[in-house]
């Protein structure tokens, strides 16, 4: 892949997250952020108990936190509203979005091409996946 093309898709997805970001943002300021993480809390954790399901994108924790995060940075709304379940549903959404936009983007970041000494580690001994750590000297 040529420099321009990493670039462009770095742009790409920075822009993607950027969006879904002042998306989420716009959503919690219009619903009660409280009922908002409740809800896909109990969404993500009952996903998560369920180990015979293939690994589910929509169901990190990490959603949940940077969701808590985000809601916590504003003042609660003054005109908040329950959210609807379509509301919910583009919460996950958004969340998913933003993780995989910003993980796209550190993808082709230039410290993540840059990373020539690694090694590699399994995160799990039943789903056989690995990550790679920079070696450090």
């Amino acid at each position: 892949m040529n420099e321009n093309t990493e670039q462009e898709i770095q742009e790409n997805t920075l822009s993607a997250a950027q969006e879904a970001i002042h998306q989420l943002t716009e959503l919690l300021k219009q619903c009660q952020p409280d009922e908002v993480i409740s809800r896909v809390a109990l969404y993500i954790c009952t996903g998560l108990a369920d180990l015979q399901e293939p690994e589910q994108p929509d169901r990190n924790e990490t959603h949940l936190e940077y969701l808590i995060s985000l809601a916590t940075a504003f003042p609660y709304p003054s005109e908040a509203r329950p959210p609807t379940p379509n509301d919910i549903q583009s919460a996950i959404k958004l969340l998913t979005k933003i993780h995989q936009a910003v993980s796209a983007y550190h993808l082709f970041s230039d410290k993540a091409a840059n990373i020539t000494n690694s090694r590699s580690v399994v995160v799990s001994r039943d789903s056989p996946r690995s990550i790679v750590l920079p070696q450090f000297s």
